[in-house]
């Protein structure tokens, strides 16, 4: 494992610890605000369940022994959590763009798991599918998010600081960022390069979008899960970053 794998698989943990805290927080005190993300319509008895295997996994994920199960088990938790609370919306409103945004990003996050999960082992008859499978759903949901972007541009805008000049410009070039990701992913033609700068733009979404929010405090379990699915993003993509040539060697 390298450097950016194993720097991204730490914070990677470190993130699903956080979803953990947070998921805790809100079920132990339900007037303590709602979540964001894929965590939005988790209720309050599933929610017991999904916070004991957040942070059961994401320590696992820190241990060198328990990387693979922990991995591929939290890799079916965000699928899971995708199917029953995204896909339904998105079959019934499939112009409801939060269903597709929340839906997604739980598809790109257990992607990204899934690429851990299955390279963190040694290589096997499903070694070249699994990682595959797990770059699909990460650059399938990249493309979500870049549609979603260009749809609700005037929405997505809004999000940036007032301070940041051009900011419908900013909202394209992050589309254009998710698109040109993608499909380095699925052509195999400079993934590595794609996804540490993808890592980056999703840093640069937690310092300059995320951290702003938290300070300001208008809603800060909100504003902490946007921080942990941006980092989140960003370690994943650091994960990508070296599964290539491992999915490209021959079974």
């Amino acid at each position: 494992m390298d450097t950016l794998t194993r720097i991204g698989r730490l914070v990677f943990a470190a993130c699903m610890i956080g979803f953990g805290v947070l998921m805790v927080s809100r079920v132990s005190t339900p007037g303590s605000g709602a979540l964001a993300g894929p965590w939005a319509l988790v209720g309050l008895r599933e929610g017991w369940f999904v916070a004991a295997a957040l942070l059961l996994f994401g320590i696992g994920i820190t241990l060198d022994r328990f990387v693979q199960p922990a991995a591929l088990l939290l890799c079916a938790l965000f699928v899971l959590v995708a199917c029953m609370h995204y896909l339904p919306g998105i079959i019934a409103r499939p112009r409801g763009g939060a269903n597709w945004t929340r839906g997604f990003e739980a598809l790109a996050i257990g992607g990204a798991a899934l690429v851990l999960g299955v390279q963190s082992g040694p290589a096997g008859r499903f070694t070249k599918s699994g990682i595959l499978l797990g770059q699909w759903l990460f650059a399938i949901s990249l493309v979500v998010f870049a549609a979603q972007h260009v749809i609700y541009d005037e929405l997505s805008a809004n999000i940036i600081k007032p301070w940041m000049p051009w900011r419908i410009l900013w909202v394209y070039v992050a589309a254009v960022g998710f698109v040109a990701t993608a499909l380095a992913i699925l052509s195999n033609r400079m993934a590595r390069l794609a996804t540490v700068l993808l890592s980056v733009q999703f840093l640069l979404f937690v310092l300059l979008i995320h951290i702003p929010d938290v300070i300001a405090g208008a809603n800060r379990m909100r504003d902490w899960t946007n921080v942990f699915i941006a980092l989140s993003m960003s370690s994943g993509s650091l994960v990508l970053a070296r599964s290539r040539p491992v999915a490209a060697r021959p079974v």
